[in-house]
């Protein structure tokens, strides 16, 4: 079961820290727009454009939600895989539990392992299925944080840019 997590995990890191990238993308104009706003508050009402800056705002936000919106969506595609491919294992574990001659399980003698075993996939799609979402997250994380820390550095530097020329 880990062999196929690991090769899905793979698949949706590749596919993750893409659309992390577009949400970090697609936040930076929001992030300056509203910069800029704030610093021309008073010439945006001079020459009455609130309702123009407003809308340009809702268009720049919306744009982010939508990656946001994506970025949400791979990560419920990925548990649903997850919960299924569990799933499916414990589906082969039972039918193996059902058609498995009785000579080698006898009703009577619990300690047997072949009688745990639905209960030990369940335990192992639980714990192989935790460890990948949590690896996934953190990964998510710190992609985020350096792609954070870029950003605002580019931003940091045009600001200064902008205010010596």
């Amino acid at each position: 079961m880990t062999l196929p997590c690991s090769g899905l995990q793979k698949y949706y890191l590749a596919s993750s820290r893409e659309l992390t990238r577009l949400d970090s993308i697609t936040k930076a104009p929001v992030i300056h727009h509203f910069s800029e706003t704030i610093a021309g508050v008073m010439t945006i009402r001079g020459f009455r454009k609130q309702n123009t800056f407003c809308q340009e705002n809702i268009d720049k936000v919306n744009a982010s939600l939508r990656m946001d919106f994506h970025n949400n969506g791979a990560n419920e595609w990925l548990g649903f895989r997850l919960d299924y491919m569990g799933v499916v294992f414990l589906c082969i574990a039972t039918v193996f539990m059902i058609f498995l001659p009785s000579a080698i399980i006898r009703p009577g003698t619990p300690h047997q392992i072949p009688h745990l075993l639905p209960i030990q996939m369940l335990t192992c799609d639980f714990m192989v299925n935790s460890y990948v979402m949590n690896f996934v997250r953190e990964d998510k994380r710190r992609t985020e944080q350096i792609l954070d820390f870029i950003l605002y550095t580019e931003l940091y530097i045009y600001e200064i840019w902008c205010m010596h020329t």
